[in-house]
């Protein structure tokens, strides 16, 4: 079963897709106890970091929630 969100961004790369699982995925966004998250990432097979947005100008270590998410194969 696949589910599909919307994400705003400001990626200015090259597109690609990148796909996670999904239960993973929304038991992240449940512990982000916000509505906006944060997805830090350099390319589509490499581990994403999970954060809040309000946390985006602190380093990874001070943030009070920092998540390590591994996509999967599309």
């Amino acid at each position: 079963r696949q589910r599909q969100m919307c994400i705003r961004d400001r990626y200015t790369g090259e597109e690609f897709l990148i796909g996670f699982n999904a239960r993973y995925l929304s038991e992240a966004l449940r512990a982000a106890d916000t509505d906006e998250i944060l997805l830090e990432f350099t390319e589509p097979t490499k581990p994403v970091v999970i954060r809040r947005v309000q946390e985006e100008e602190l380093p990874i270590a001070e943030s009070g929630l920092v998540i390590l998410a591994m996509p999967v194969r599309l």
